[in-house]
């Protein structure tokens, strides 16, 4: 970790340094500024150094840091967080929440960590239900240039930190229904993909009711109420290149789970060469099978639209528990559905691979869905970060309010009542004073996966390296990238009808 070379760039399938060699990222999500709370979980309990160098000690590299947009946007407010929240690092206290978050970056750094800055969120809220009004990267409080001005913003102000090594600019970007609203907006990687199109249709009884336009193979060809997540990911790639040239950018899939629709449909730069800056992104749980459900009804094409929300319905508002088949799913189904629907760019058929990064997995039972993850990450030698180092997911007085989350995630949390006592990870490596591992086997499990097997001879070496020229490096040119937002965003299903 110390002998890393700054800045990061991506080679093939592999991240590497600046002398090339290969770097591969283990590490954690460490959560809670992008929630009610504002400011990560735990420093109520231990010394934010103390926390640093716990992570490092127990053999992470990097560390996930999520935000919500709001944490930046009203940062001139320079409201303090709450001190109840800061107990045990009480140099933090009467601090912003950004602040509180530039001071957890800088000591995980110090520390010799790497930081991945990730955007969470829009709003303070937990995440993700279909329902939470966070599927997109707008909403009615926060626009879309709120959420590129974040990752511009963000990015210069750590420009100058090289372990700071990039941005996630969106968590799982899905459909957005909010409580109360009957005008969904849904979203797909490109939406004008021609070819192979098969008609969508509105169906009330089995009968045709409106056309919603046509599908294809790989995605949506026309219909105007969806969003475009492959015009807003390439504005994003700008956003971050503007507040800092050397960054990486992890690019989630649709959904969080599918990289498939960007096979078809690639993100094309004004600079070709800034592919080596992009590194694809997913998150993989016991519910994923569902979004993979999703792509093949996509595929197969579609005769109701309501076949889709169903499916997305299913991943987010009725999650799938590890009694779901898909957490028995035996050995050969579980690499054939990664193979089919994301593991493909560590090997393209046509030598175009990239890095991956799994940015989330987790799970609180030894399944069989884990016994398959952590056989397949090695045999994968993956990039990851294990959904969460956290004990809790709320502190114990802080007032949430349900509404926006599905019956799971508000289960044990009084709506509008101070909590008398912390709502637990049931995800987490460490307990709740943060001082000791959760669960022991789990703990062990995550760390046995640590080491890098580089390769067809699966070396293990600490030190491998791969080609790079010097001369083909790329220099960000921020005119032929300007950051100017996707255009004019989709009405909503309300607003398409109403055409």
């Amino acid at each position: 970790l110390d002998d890393v070379a700054f800045p990061l760039r991506s080679v093939g399938r592999y991240i590497v340094d600046a002398e090339g060699r290969v770097v591969r990222l283990n590490g954690v999500n460490w959560y809670g500024a992008h929630q009610e709370q504002g400011v990560n979980n735990g420093l109520n309990e231990q010394p934010v150094a103390k926390l640093a160098k716990l992570i490092r000690h127990l053999g992470f590299n990097h560390v996930r840091m999520n935000y919500a947009v709001a944490m930046w946007g009203l940062r001139d407010r320079k409201v303090p967080a709450r001190q109840d929240f800061l107990s045990a690092n009480p140099e933090l206290q009467g601090k912003s929440e950004l602040e509180v978050f530039d001071a957890l970056v800088g000591a995980l750094t110090q520390e010799g960590l790497m930081v991945i800055v990730n955007c969470h969120t829009s709003d303070h809220r937990w995440c993700c239900s279909f329902q939470d009004d966070q599927g997109l990267w707008y909403n009615e409080r926060w626009s879309e240039r709120a959420w590129l001005d974040s990752l511009t913003g963000l990015a210069a102000r750590y420009a100058s930190n090289p372990r700071v090594i990039g941005f996630d600019p969106r968590n799982e970007p899905r459909p957005s229904l909010p409580r109360g609203s009957r005008d969904p907006l849904a979203i797909w990687w490109n939406s004008s993909i021609g070819g192979g199109c098969t008609e969508v249709s509105l169906n009330s009884n089995g009968e045709p009711l409106v056309s919603l336009g046509y599908m294809s193979k790989y995605g949506i060809c026309m219909p105007q109420f969806f969003a475009n997540w492959q015009k807003a990911a390439t504005q994003a790639v700008y956003a971050v290149l503007h507040g800092n040239p050397d960054a990486l950018v992890f690019i989630q899939g649709v959904f969080g789970y599918v990289l498939r629709p960007m096979r078809a449909s690639p993100i094309h730069f004004g600079q070709p060469c800034l592919r080596d800056r992009l590194v694809w992104s997913i998150h993989d749980y016991t519910w994923a099978r569902a979004s993979y459900q999703l792509d093949s009804y996509i595929e197969g094409g579609l005769h109701s639209f309501g076949r889709v929300f169903k499916a997305i319905r299913g991943m987010y508002d009725t999650r799938l528990s590890i009694s779901d088949p898909s957490a028995e799913e035996p050995w050969e189904k579980f690499v054939q559905a990664r193979e089919q629907e994301w593991a493909f760019v560590l090997a393209d058929e046509d030598g175009d691979e990239a890095p991956l990064w799994v940015g989330e997995f987790g799970e609180r039972s030894r399944s069989l869905w884990w016994k398959n993850f952590l056989r397949y990450a090695e045999d994968k030698d993956l990039n990851w970060c294990y959904w969460a180092f956290d004990g809790i997911k709320y502190p114990a007085g802080l007032t949430v309010h349900t509404d926006y989350m599905n019956a799971e995630q508000a289960w044990g949390i009084p709506n509008g009542q101070p909590l008398q006592t912390p709502v637990l990870e049931t995800f987490g490596l460490l307990d709740v004073r943060y001082a000791g591992a959760k669960a022991v086997w789990k703990l062990a499990d995550v760390i046995s996966i640590q080491s890098p097997v580089i390769g067809p001879q699966k070396n293990r070496s600490r030190a491998v390296f791969v080609d790079i020229n010097a001369s083909e490096r790329c220099v960000f040119n921020a005119t032929l990238q300007p950051v100017v937002g996707t255009g004019q965003l989709p009405r909503g299903l309300k607003g398409f009808l109403s055409k």
